[in-house]
């Protein structure tokens, strides 16, 4: 999902390759927290987040989606990393 900065898209948002509204997208979001879309008929939670894109030293790793980087942590101390980086194959 992606809002808009153009001038001419103002107020609208991308989703996948379809444009919304925002009285569109709100619609959107109000079925899904009155569980249109649940098997089981009952309300869901939504979470949106930005898009993120990635920087310029990252960019020839990035062709295919942005790395996924975890840390794993016991007790407040880092004990182990993880880098995921897309491919072709993935």
């Amino acid at each position: 999902m992606k809002k808009f900065e153009e001038h001419h898209h103002h107020g609208n948002y991308q989703i996948g390759d379809e444009v919304l509204t925002d009285q569109d997208f709100r619609r959107r979001l109000l079925d899904i927290i009155d569980g249109k879309h649940s098997m089981t008929l009952g309300g869901d939670k939504i979470i949106i987040e930005e898009k993120l894109i990635a920087g310029e030293l990252f960019k020839e790793f990035c062709d295919y989606g942005l790395a996924d980087i975890r840390v794993i942590v016991f007790n407040l101390v880092p004990v182990a990393t993880m880098i995921r980086v897309p491919t072709k194959q993935s």
